[in-house]
């Protein structure tokens, strides 16, 4: 059986949950000669080293006993950084107002990838207003492919 991250993050996300914090996000891939399992977490009070060597704590044990993955990997639970994704809903209300990325699955209004504004978060919709037009977009959440905050960051 391949493994799935959607299969990785139905099987870690209670034992995150029952350990107080939410999974944002899990990666499974290969990087340099090996294979890295990423969670990124987040709590309502931030994530430090502490929260992760927690998660790490609790997700373990179930990772050993499952035994999900079968070759070697490294385990690896960080926060969620300032390039932070936008996973649900919640995310979005919670950061309308903020510069983000979007990839979409398919095209709207012209618009397929890129940043922007986070105008509005409606039930079904995002209000967003890209960098490179002049006018807002209503963007489904069913077409959005991948979203974070993008901070305009000094150089």
């Amino acid at each position: 059986m391949a493994v799935t991250q959607d299969y990785l993050r139905n099987l870690m996300n209670s034992a995150v949950q029952q350990a107080g914090y939410e999974l944002l996000e899990v990666e499974y891939q290969k990087e340099g000669k090996g294979r890295v399992l990423r969670l990124l977490i987040d709590h309502p009070e931030g994530v430090g080293l502490e929260d992760c060597m927690r998660v790490n704590d609790a997700v373990q044990p179930m990772l050993d006993e499952q035994d999900p993955i079968p070759e070697a990997y490294r385990l690896e639970v960080s926060s969620p950084g300032i390039f932070r994704p936008l996973t649900r809903r919640e995310h979005f209300e919670r950061f309308q107002g903020q510069r983000i990325r979007l990839r979409l699955k398919g095209e709207v209004a012209g618009f397929r990838r890129g940043s922007g504004s986070l105008t509005s978060c409606g039930e079904d919709e995002i209000g967003f207003l890209p960098e490179s037009g002049e006018q807002e977009i209503n963007i489904p959440f069913e077409v959005i492919s991948k979203a974070s905050l993008d901070p305009k960051l000094p150089f």
